[in-house]
């Protein structure tokens, strides 16, 4: 079992972040373009995840994550907002998120969390 350095974290989360080792793409404008990238996503919790981003992105930054969680079919595209960072991972928060993503992601940690 990995060691995830923000369970023992002084600050409390709303909900539990789960290790996951999973590809994903990250989508968001800039200027009058659409720019992608490919990043890892490290853990994740039904509330948001981090993300490994081989680039800079700004705190407040809307973007949009394409992701294949391990226990779920299909590949959801959800909407985050740039939380923290240290170095190239990123914290983010899902927002808009809609009622069978939610549930697919509560499915996906329920399953990590027995995993444990």
């Amino acid at each position: 079992m990995a060691f995830d350095p923000e369970e023992n974290s002084p600050f409390q989360r709303k909900s539990p972040r789960y290790m996951v080792d999973l590809p994903v793409r990250i989508t968001f404008n800039e200027g009058d373009k659409v720019v992608s990238h490919f990043g890892t996503g490290t853990n994740i919790s039904e509330d948001g995840m981090r993300v490994f981003v081989p680039r800079d992105l700004e705190m407040g930054k809307r973007i949009t994550l394409e992701l294949r969680l391990p226990y779920n079919r299909e590949e959801l595209m959800m909407q985050a907002t740039v939380r923290n960072r240290v170095n190239f991972e990123y914290g983010v928060e899902f927002v808009d998120a809609k009622d069978e993503e939610r549930e697919a992601i509560r499915r996906n940690c329920r399953v990590l969390n027995l995993l444990r």
